[in-house]
C-alpha cells in the first residue's frame, strides 16, 4: 500500500469514499444491534468486536500525527 504524506492511504480516493460510507453503516448497524436489550453476552460481544474493527479499519485514513497524539492517551 502506497503512503501519501502522513497517511496510509488517500482518505480523499473515491475507493476510500465508498469503504468509508460502508463502514459507517456498518458502525450504526453494529451500534443499533447493542441497544437492543436483552441479547446474549456473546452476541454483544460481538458487536463489540465488530465496532472496534471498524474503527481500526476507519482509523488507516487518519494521519499518524493523530492517531499517536498524547492528547489521546488523556481521552481514554
Amino acid at each position: 500500500m502506497a503512503k501519501t504524506g502522513n497517511y496510509k492511504l488517500d482518505p480523499n480516493s473515491e475507493t476510500w469514499r465508498a469503504i468509508a460510507q460502508w463502514i459507517e453503516g456498518r458502525l450504526e448497524m453494529r451500534r443499533g444491534n447493542l441497544e437492543l436489550t436483552g441479547l446474549p453476552n456473546d452476541e454483544t460481544e460481538n458487536n463489540r468486536g465488530a465496532i472496534e474493527e471498524l474503527k481500526e479499519l476507519e482509523n488507516l485514513a487518519k494521519p499518524a500525527a493523530v492517531l499517536e497524539s498524547p492528547l489521546t492517551e488523556l481521552e481514554l
